[in-house]
Order: C-alpha cells, then structure tokens, then sequence
C-alpha cells in the first residue's frame, strides 16, 4: 500500500508541475559517502540539498521565461578513481543528466573530466580548488571559487593590518593540494613584509586509491 500510496504522488506531481509550465533540470554527482573524503564530501552534499530545496520552493530556476525544477541526481563513489569514472559515464548516458557538479577533492574531479570532456558536459566544480586540475585542455570544466594559489591571500593580507609584525609559521599536510596551497602563500607572506620563522610538512596516510 505504500508503494502504491508513494507512485500516486509522484504522479500527481508530475502532472501539477506540468501544468505549471515547469520543467526539470537534472543535476548529476557523486559524493564520497565512505572512504577517506566522506567527511568534506557529505558536508558538500548537505549544501547541495539546502541549494536545491531553497531554490525549488522559490520556483526553481528561471531562464528564458521558463522555470525549472531541481533534481539531483547522486552515488557514492567511495572516495575512489574507479567508481568516480564509472559513475560519471553512468549519470551522463543512463540517467542523462543535465549538467554535472564536481565530486569532492581535485585528484577525483581530475578523473571525472575526463569523462565530461569525451562526452561534451558541463561541469562545475564545487571542492576542486588544485590548479593543474584546470591546465589539462579542458574545454567543459568550470571553476566556482578562488584557486588553492590564493586560499592563504585574504588571511595574509588580514594579519597584515592586524599585526604587520607578526612571525609566520606554516604547518601542513605533505599532500598535493596542501602543497599547492602553502608554496604560493609563503612567498606571499615574505613580500608582505613577515618573517616565516617555521614551515614544515607532515606525513598522513589516506588511501585515495
């Protein structure tokens, strides 16, 4: 009675949406539910689902004298290379997503351009902030925030007026993104006018597979 009471209401919504003129723009992604990045990942995928009822319950999102309806579209990709490159070639020929958001972290964004740039989709990047991500020709591939060359920049620049003086340390993960992030920002301390008195990297195991 459940399934059946659950299909009925589906259907009424489909056709109350149709009757309203709206359509539905289909979103796909994976989030890393298990696996080393499912912390950051879910955290993401909550922001999503309170973009996507916000948005909704204002109308959706209106272009061209039309409005569309939200749905997403998600797996969890386990935070692995493999299941991301599945998943994306998934959502773009079985479930015919729209557009693509990104998955969570530069090293598995990476791998699911590649499948967005063979199938010609776009997709935005939400928690993919490592440049080289952005210098491998692609042509569908949309970055939403601040480079990870420029993540330490605002925070620089506001110590700066704050104690001009200060001494700088940088501790940090000995990872790719770490890297990318603090290599640019000590120099930038430097020029700034600070004395970087200690940088050092440590090791932590994540198995990014």
């Amino acid at each position: 009675m459940l399934r059946v009471r659950i299909s009925l209401l589906s259907v009424l919504f489909s056709l109350a949406t149709s009757m309203l003129g709206q359509q539905t723009i289909s979103i796909g992604f994976t989030v890393s539910k298990t696996g080393a990045l499912n912390v950051d990942s879910l955290e993401q995928y909550r922001g999503f689902e309170l973009w996507r009822d916000q948005t909704n319950a204002a109308g959706g999102i209106k272009a061209g004298g039309k409005s569309y309806n939200i749905q997403l579209v998600s797996y969890d990709d386990e935070s692995n290379t493999k299941r991301v490159q599945q998943l994306y070639t998934r959502m773009i020929l079985q479930d015919k997503a729209d557009f693509l958001f990104s998955p969570y972290s530069s090293s598995l964004t990476a791998t699911a351009a590649v499948v967005t740039e063979q199938y010609g989709k776009v997709m935005l990047t939400t928690g993919a902030a490592e440049e080289k991500t952005y210098k491998l020709g692609n042509h569908y591939l949309y970055q939403m925030f601040a480079p990870a060359s420029q993540y330490l920049t605002a925070a620089v620049d506001a110590l700066k007026t704050k104690d001009p003086k200060a001494a700088v340390a940088f501790v940090y993960e000995d990872a790719s993104f770490s890297n990318a992030v603090v290599t640019p920002a000590k120099p930038y301390a430097q020029q700034q006018g600070f004395n970087v008195v200690f940088s050092e990297a440590y090791r932590f195991q994540r198995d990014y597979r």
